[in-house]
């Protein structure tokens, strides 16, 4: 390579690595992603993202209240 670029990526970028890894370490078990994810993580995953869309309509709500 005549270039090599590293960057850090935050957990929040990256949340489903980050689940997978931390589930992993804590049962003691390993996963192999093969053309799908598991259960959980879906499950964590549409948790997050309800809850950020609820965050952000209650933003929305509060700017408007002005």
């Amino acid at each position: 390579f005549r270039s090599l670029r590293i960057k850090h990526a935050r957990r929040s970028a990256n949340q489903l690595a980050h689940v997978i890894a931390t589930e992993s370490l804590r049962n003691g078990e390993e996963f192999y992603l093969e053309e799908k994810v598991p259960r959980f993580v879906v499950r964590i995953m549409e948790e997050e993202w309800i809850r950020a869309r609820l965050r952000r309509k209650m933003v929305k709500a509060l700017l408007s209240l002005g």
